[in-house]
């Protein structure tokens, strides 16, 4: 049966109980895919906006 990571909540196949299954790439991968892509736009918009305040605090 899948699971998700404790972090980011990314799906991870079981190898031992789902050997047999077949891969579904929207859920299995491409949703993966889309909540890293998020995650990662959210962390650039953090860090421009923490390098705007230091601007303006130095």
């Amino acid at each position: 049966m899948a699971s998700n990571t404790p972090n980011l909540g990314l799906r991870k196949i079981d190898t031992t109980t789902d050997g047999d299954l077949y891969v579904n790439v929207d859920t299995d991968f491409n949703a993966n895919w889309d909540k890293i892509d998020s995650l990662a736009a959210t962390k650039a918009y953090v860090d421009a906006q923490v390098a705007l305040a230091k601007k303006y605090t130095d």
